[in-house]
């Protein structure tokens, strides 16, 4: 599948409580999203998630509009 890869770290989702999650997502050609909801990654820490991302990609901040949960993204 062709299309911009989007990994999101999450602080303790309902479905990890406690862990950093990297959850992995595609932004196809047409613009539509598609998500991947199992985690690409689960860590004990933002490091550790950090270093999940793989190299070369741009950490953006948080939205003040994104869920708590969601802590930065990554392109």
């Amino acid at each position: 599948m062709r299309g911009l890869e989007i990994f999101v770290v999450y602080r303790s989702p309902a479905d990890y409580p406690g862990a950093w999650i990297v959850r992995r997502s595609t932004v196809t050609e047409t613009g539509a999203m598609i998500w991947d909801a199992s985690p690409f990654s689960v860590r004990g820490t933002l490091f550790g998630a950090r270093e999940a991302i793989p190299p070369g990609l741009v950490r953006l901040d948080r939205d003040p509009s994104d869920p708590p949960v969601i802590w930065e993204i990554w392109l």
